[in-house]
């Protein structure tokens, strides 16, 4: 019994998607890694308060399509989806890991359809086909990395309008079918510019499946023509609405991330473009050699005709040239012989084929009614017979120009024809045969080589630069091309070496499994790397060493990693000195450690390398503050709050990184007690804040510089303000108690501000501290020790913290308490005079004499003369004699 062939692809279907999905089932407790982080965690598109039409007008990381700095990638529908995944599970990443492997698995079985219909009657092509799909590590990182979901929806979109529109030329052209279709290609244009060509490879189905294009053709095949130009019409609106959206601007982009792209060398940029294509394909086919980013100098530009390289490239094209006029000499063939066929089959049936009901007569030109009435021919041309043709049954008369039997498939009678000669009949089927053979080849090889092809066109520099060399997700989708080709190849090779050797034939699947179980295990592997940053950058050492090492040196840096990170600088900086970004982060690292002048020298250079860095700005006037340089440091803030913006790839952190340097300048002419200065810097970020940056950090400085300024009434003002836009921002809770406070007629509604800020944040140090001073001012001296003591059990490592959480001690007769924490304050600043003067005081009291001189002694050891331990000691010394 011949089994279903739909069953069997069914079967198929799902064995690829459980594949498919049991490969990436390591992913889903992955974290967020690399672009992920601007893409979701820092999109303001994602925020459950922002409104959802503002999804429209960004770019792929929320910066507006309109502005100069953004990156012109569109694709609003990926971002609604991880909106959706934000409301329904916050960030946690293993929702979002969960929806890329669904889409995978569906993209997965996608394959295997398209297969099916490209490779009709081939089960091994289908087969391998949706396996090598499937396990191919070149998508790890579409599949791993959460941002890659923009090529997962493309594909599955797609390959859905690229199936529905099959379906619609199937089904006489349904109307359904054919708005389903268009509907899907638009929405994968708004998943990803790949998406784009989804309407193109609808067309091209359309090339080597339609009927052959003559004028009689034309008239009776108005149906498919009409789908032809919906498809023409759609695409060139897609097309021109993309340029619409993106201004008809070409994206901005670093040097570092396509040096090719500006080069200025003709030849240099033609020639390593050319080779980029033949560079992804041979990383499809020999997958060894994975990286995160392929930027910077990762592929060596050709500026030579002499490059080896280039014979990657002349093979590619040639290859792509050959496939190009066997496709054109073919879709010639196969319009002659459609045509030639038909003309045959059409003479021959009105010339030998007798109706059995009307025996060829007509009754005004027309069947008659009986003939029509037993064939169902009502509707037929008058000029034609449309009575079933009857198939052949050979007999040995039919040789010698005798009458055939012919076996009516509609009635089971039998009627008598006269046949075409022999010769005829022989020529008409090696021609059917051949045309349709070539016609099955031509079909794979157009198909194939389109959805190779036309999804890699955006990313190819051929249109408009590109901000990356290559890419392994780009490939998702034209991946799709290459394994179909990869499918059928492997599968006719198996055919025809089968019927010659069956140990050749095994040989070959034997070597195709092989070859998709080290694919798979590579998978695994990648996934791996995609598990978190640090195993990402690690993985990247050999392939891209100074963004891997600058990258890593961030990660190992946020982990206190310090030692590790430094080194992993040093190296990315070995390989490239002019990477300002390094330069910065090993500044913030140094600063950390406070290493102060190697934080400024880091800064500085970070600064030389890039002028429009303004963090580094920000952090080197901190810095030069922290070492009493506050001139300088005034200098350099003010410099900040004027580097111009334009062209930068995220003007977001750069704008909030000016009000930054303005604030952090108003605080330092408020320490310096400049209240004026600062009150004007204050105001001018105010006049200048953009509307996605926190107006209650400036209100709650106003008041608090205002206050100290005695204008009380206006502090007040700009506190409610504050707590107006944001009723629990802390800061002001601590800043306007302090403020009620000095009326002595409001302190208890300054005491419950206090207590509602300790409520709201339980464990900030700095609130307990604040709340402790507040309890001093009223004499609550055991309240306000137990509030200073929480401070300092919050922050041990906080030097000042356990000075005053020992002094409140003190203050509250609780001096057993006091000594153990003036010992922990002199074991924090081990080398600081003062300390051991205040360990020696506390002693002293508490009747601890030798130890008390102890400290003392140490105090003057490393700061001689001091008058008060001097002192201290001097009235000591009799109690210990």
């Amino acid at each position: 019994m011949k089994p279903n062939p739909r069953c069997d692809m069914d079967i198929l279907v799902i064995f690829c998607v459980l594949i498919a999905t049991v490969l990436y089932y390591n992913t889903l407790h992955a974290g967020f890694v690399y672009d992920d982080r601007r893409a979701i965690l820092t999109n303001p598109d994602l925020l459950p308060n922002s409104p959802w039409f503002p999804l429209l007008e960004n770019d792929f990381w929320g910066t507006p399509l309109r502005d100069s700095e953004s990156h012109g990638s569109y694709r609003p529908l990926c971002v609604a989806t991880f909106r959706l995944n934000h409301l329904l599970g916050g960030l946690n990443p293993q929702g979002y890991h969960l929806v890329n492997i669904a889409l995978h698995a569906a993209c997965t079985g996608l394959v295997v359809r398209v297969a099916r219909k490209v490779i009709p009657g081939r089960w091994l092509s289908h087969a391998i086909t949706g396996l090598l799909f499937a396990v191919h590590p070149i998508h790890s990182e579409a599949v791993a990395g959460i941002v890659g979901r923009a090529d997962l929806l493309a594909c599955f979109l797609t390959l859905g309008g690229f199936l529905t529109y099959v379906a619609h030329c199937d089904q006489t052209r349904s109307p359904l079918m054919l708005l389903i279709a268009l509907t899907s290609s638009l929405l994968a244009a708004l998943a990803k510019e790949t998406g784009i060509s989804s309407l193109a490879l609808c067309l091209l189905w359309e090339f080597c499946h339609g009927e052959p294009n003559t004028q009689k053709e034309r008239e009776r095949n108005w149906p498919r023509n009409r789908s032809v130009g919906i498809l023409w019409g759609g695409l060139i609106l897609v097309i021109l609405g993309r340029i619409k959206i993106g201004n008809a601007n070409a994206p901005e982009f670093a040097t570092a991330d396509n040096p090719t792209a500006r080069n200025p060398s003709r030849l240099t940029r033609a020639l390593t473009f050319l080779y980029l294509p033949a560079a992804s394909l041979r990383m499809f086919l020999c997958p060894s050699t994975l990286s995160f980013d392929w930027s910077m100098d990762t592929i060596p530009r050709i500026i030579s005709l002499t490059d080896p390289r280039n014979l990657e490239s002349v093979c590619l094209y040639i290859g792509l040239a050959s496939a190009g006029l066997w496709v054109i000499q073919q879709s010639r063939t196969e319009i002659y012989v459609r045509n030639r066929t038909m003309e045959k089959t059409g003479s021959y049936q009105r010339a030998s084929s007798k109706c059995s009901v009307c025996d060829g007569r007509k009754s005004g030109g027309c069947h008659t009614e009986g003939c029509r009435a037993a064939n169902n021919n009502n509707n037929s041309d008058s000029n034609d017979c449309c009575c079933s043709i009857k198939p052949i049954v050979n007999s040995p008369s039919s040789c010698s120009g005798a009458s055939t039997t012919i076996i009516s498939t509609d009635n089971n009678t039998l009627h008598q024809h006269q046949p075409p000669s022999s010769s005829s009949s022989s020529s008409s089927s090696q021609q059917q045969h051949h045309f349709g053979h070539n016609t099955k080849s031509f079909s794979i090889v157009v198909i194939s080589m389109g959805f190779l092809a036309l999804p890699f066109l955006p990313a190819s520099n051929l249109f408009f630069y590109v901000g990356f060399v290559i890419a392994e997700r780009i490939l998702y989708l034209p991946s799709v091309g290459a394994c179909l080709s990869i499918g059928a190849s492997v599968a006719e090779t198996y055919r025809i070496v089968r019927h010659g050797s069956k140990t050749c034939g095994r040989l070959i699947l034997a070597v195709t499994a092989i070859l998709l179980a080290i694919m798979a295990a590579k998978t695994l592997r990648r996934n791996m790397d995609w598990h978190d940053e640090e195993s990402l950058y690690r993985s990247a050492l050999h392939v891209n060493p100074p963004k891997a090492y600058g990258n890593l040196g961030g990660i190992l840096s946020t982990q206190g990693r310090f030692a590790e990170a430094e080194e992993a600088f040093i190296q990315a900086l070995r390989y490239r000195p002019n990477m300002a970004d390094v330069h910065y982060n090993l500044g913030i690292l140094q600063q950390a450690r406070r290493n102060y002048d190697e934080a400024i020298l880091s800064y500085e250079r970070a600064i030389h390398f890039r002028p429009s860095l303004i963090q580094a700005y920000v952090n080197l006037g901190v810095t030069l503050t922290s070492v009493g340089r506050k001139t300088e440091a005034a200098d350099i803030l003010r410099t900040a709050a004027t580097v111009n913006g334009v062209g930068l790839k995220d003007k977001r952190v750069h704008e909030a990184a000016r009000i930054q340097a303005l604030l952090r300048l108003g605080a330092l002419y408020a320490d310096e007690g400049q209240l004026h200065e600062a009150l004007s810097s204050y105001r001018e970020a105010l006049q200048t804040l953009p509307e996605y940056y926190p107006p209650q950090t400036v209100y709650n400085l106003l008041g608090e510089t205002l206050s100290k300024m005695q204008q009380y009434a206006e502090a007040e003002r700009w506190f409610r303000a504050c707590l107006i836009r944001e009723p629990n921002y802390i800061p002001a809770h601590i800043t306007y108690g302090e403020l009620l406070a000095l009326n002595s007629s409001r302190v208890l509604e300054a005491e419950r501000w206090f207590v509602k800020a300790t409520r709201l944040a339980p464990d900030d140090p700095n609130v307990h501290y604040r709340y402790g001073i507040f309890l001093s001012s009223q004499g609550r001296l055991a309240e306000a020790a137990r509030e200073k003591l929480n401070a300092a059990e919050l922050a041990r490592s906080d030097y000042e913290l356990s000075v005053a959480a020992a002094s409140a001690l003190h203050e509250a007769d609780r001096n057993d308490e006091s000594e153990i924490w003036y010992m922990h304050a002199t074991s924090l600043r081990p080398n600081d005079a003062q300390s051991h003067t205040n360990l020696g005081a506390i002693l002293h009291l508490n009747g601890k004499y030798r130890q008390a001189a102890a400290s003392y002694r140490k105090a003057l050891r490393l700061q001689p003369n001091d008058a008060t331990t001097i002192t201290n000691l001097y009235k000591l010394m009799p109690l210990i004699t």
